[in-house]
C-alpha cells in the first residue's frame, strides 16, 4: 500500500464512513467520497499503474463526452470519470440523459465503492480485455477511459490488434472496437502531440506502433489542459494528455461494428 499522510488517512476514513451508511448518499456526500477515498489504502498505485482521475479533471473531461446514448468507462476505478463526465453532479433537471452507462473495472473493492456512488450505471467486474466481458457491453456510442499506464497491467488476455506492452494502447484498441468515437487520458509520452505551451505534433514510437496496428488516429479533443490538474492526482503526479478519436467525422479506418466480442476472441 502507498504511504499516505495522516491528513490523507483521516480524509479517507471519513469517506469510508460515508460509504458505510445504510442510506443512499447525497450528491455532496458522493463528491466527498470521490475527492477523499484513496486507492493507496488497498493498492500499490505505482506498481499496478492505477491512478484515479482527479475530480477537477473529470469535471473538465465532460466536455469530451456526448450528451446521451450508450457510453462506457473502461478501467473505471470507483467511477470518478464516469460520474463527472456524464454530468451526474449536475442538477437533476439539467443532467444529460443516457440510454445506458457501463463501467468496467476488475478490482472488486473499487466496484463495490463505485456501485454506491454511481448506482444507475451497469457495473461489470472483470478484465476489459476479456471477450466475455465485452460481449456484455456490445457496441456503444462513445467510449472513454483513464486506463492503467505503462507495462504494469497484468492480464491473461490479449488486445485484438495491438501487441505492444503499453496498457494504455491495449485499452484504446478495445475502446476503438466498441465505439466509433471516444476519448482517453494517457501518458504525455504516449500521445502523438504535446499540448504544453502550444499544440505540437510529435508522434512517439509507441504511438506509431499503435496506429500502424490498429489504424486509429488520435487527436487532441476539445483542448482541455490536463497540466492544470497535475497537482490534484492522489499519490502521483503524472504528466498526461487527453486524446480522442472519431471514425465518422475524420475518416479513420472503420471499426468492426458487429459482434465486437467475437472479433476480440480471435486475439485470445
Amino acid at each position: 500500500m502507498a504511504k499516505l499522510t495522516k491528513p490523507e488517512w483521516r480524509a479517507h476514513a471519513a469517506a469510508a464512513d460515508l460509504l458505510d451508511k445504510s442510506r443512499a448518499l447525497s450528491g455532496d456526500e458522493r463528491e466527498q467520497v470521490f475527492l477523499n477515498w484513496n486507492p493507496g489504502t488497498i493498492s500499490d498505485q505505482t506498481s499496478n499503474g492505477v491512478f484515479f482521475t482527479p475530480v477537477s479533471l473529470a469535471m473538465d473531461f465532460h466536455l469530451e463526452v456526448p450528451q446521451g446514448g450508450r457510453v462506457v468507462d473502461l478501467c473505471a476505478g470507483i467511477g470518478t470519470l464516469a460520474y463527472f463526465a456524464t454530468g451526474r453532479h449536475w442538477y437533476a433537471q439539467t443532467r444529460p440523459r443516457y440510454d445506458r452507462i457501463f463501467c468496467v473495472e476488475r478490482n472488486p473493492a473499487f466496484v463495490a465503492v463505485g456501485k454506491r456512488l454511481l448506482p444507475e450505471a451497469t457495473w461489470i467486474c472483470g478484465d476489459v480485455l476479456d471477450p466475455e466481458v465485452l460481449q456484455q457491453i456490445g457496441v456503444v456510442d462513445f467510449a472513454f477511459c483513464n486506463p492503467p499506464f505503462g507495462q504494469m497491467m497484468q492480464s491473461p488476455f490479449s488486445a485484438p490488434r495491438y501487441h505492444g506492452g503499453e496498457a494504455e494502447f491495449k485499452i484504446l484498441d478495445v475502446a476503438a472496437m466498441l465505439a466509433s468515437s471516444g476519448a482517453a487520458i494517457i501518458p504525455r509520452m504516449s500521445a502523438p502531440f504535446d499540448s504544453v505551451g502550444s499544440f505540437t505534433r510529435r508522434p512517439s514510437p509507441k504511438y506509431s506502433a499503435f496506429q500502424e496496428a490498429v489504424g486509429v488516429t488520435l487527436d487532441g479533443g476539445v483542448g482541455i489542459d490536463p497540466e492544470y490538474h497535475r497537482s490534484s492526482w492522489k499519490g502521483v503526479s503524472p504528466s498526461v494528455e487527453i486524446v480522442a478519436w472519431d471514425f465518422e467525422n475524420y475518416g479513420d479506418t472503420p471499426r468492426p461494428v458487429s459482434q465486437p466480442a467475437q472479433q476480440l476472441a480471435l486475439a485470445v
